[in-house]
C-alpha cells in the first residue's frame, strides 16, 4: 500500500490518527517542495520526471565517469538508476529521515549501479569506492546542473530576443571582449552592458524557481 505524505492525509480524510503521526515526521526533515517533486514522480507526471533527469541525469553520467567508466557504460549506468527510481517511485518511494537525504539516497543508488556495471563488464580498472564520497562534490555538480538547466530554458524562452542571447553568451560565458562584441552584433556597449544585466536577471529567477523544486532544506 503506498503512504501518502502528511499534505495528502489532511486533504483526503481517510488515515488512521497514528499513521499520521508517524508520518508527519519527515515533514520537519523535507520541505514541501522536495516532496512535491517526489510526489509528482510517483503519480508519473512527465514534467516532474523532466525535471528530475534534467539535473541528475548528467550528475549520474559524470559520477560514472570519475569511477573511470567509458561514455557507453556511464550511460548504461544512467538508464539503470532511472529504471530503478522507476521501480520504488512505482512501488511507494517514502523518505526516511533516518536513513538520511534524497541526494544521499540516488547517490547511493549511483555507486551501486556503478559496481554492478564494473561486474557485468568484468572491468580490470580500479573502481573509487564512493566518487563523491564527500557530500559536497554531489552538491556542486547539483548546482552546475541546475545552472546548465537554467541557461538551456533561457535559450528556449520566447522572450529573449536571439541577438539579445548571443551578445550574452559571447560577453559574458565565452569573456569575448565587449568592444567586438558590440560591434559585430551592431549594438553599443551600454545596450551590451544592460543585456547582460538582463540575462542574468532571468537566470536568477529562473535558478530560483528550479530550486523550488528541487533544493532540500538547509541544517
Amino acid at each position: 500500500m503506498v503512504s501518502r505524505v502528511p499534505s495528502q492525509r489532511k486533504a483526503g480524510g481517510n488515515g488512521s490518527r497514528p499513521e499520521s503521526k508517524r508520518m508527519a515526521k519527515p515533514k520537519s526533515h523535507f520541505p514541501t517542495t522536495r516532496m512535491t517533486l517526489i510526489e509528482r514522480m510517483r503519480k508519473m507526471d512527465n514534467s516532474a520526471w523532466t525535471t528530475f533527469f534534467e539535473i541528475y541525469g548528467p550528475i549520474v553520467y559524470r559520477f560514472a565517469r570519475r569511477a573511470r567508466l567509458d561514455d557507453h557504460d556511464a550511460e548504461e549506468v544512467v538508464a539503470a538508476v532511472v529504471r530503478n527510481m522507476l521501480r520504488v517511485m512505482r512501488g511507494g518511494f517514502e523518505l526516511d529521515p533516518e536513513l538520511g537525504r534524497f541526494r544521499d539516497y540516488l547517490r547511493s543508488v549511483t555507486n551501486r549501479e556503478i559496481s554492478a556495471q564494473i561486474r557485468r563488464r568484468k572491468l580490470s580498472s580500479p573502481l573509487i569506492t564512493d566518487p563523491g564520497a564527500e557530500d559536497g562534490t554531489w552538491a556542486e555538480l547539483e548546482r552546475q546542473e541546475v545552472l546548465a538547466v537554467c541557461l538551456e530554458r533561457l535559450r528556449r524562452s520566447r522572450a529573449v530576443r536571439a541577438r539579445d542571447l548571443l551578445a550574452f553568451e559571447r560577453y559574458a560565458l565565452q569573456d569575448e571582449p565587449a568592444d567586438s562584441v558590440a560591434r559585430d552584433l551592431q549594438i553599443s556597449k551600454s545596450r551590451l552592458y544592460a543585456i547582460k544585466h538582463e540575462m542574468i536577471q532571468r537566470l536568477r529567477r529562473l535558478r530560483e524557481s528550479l530550486e523550488a523544486v528541487i533544493e532540500e532544506e538547509k541544517s
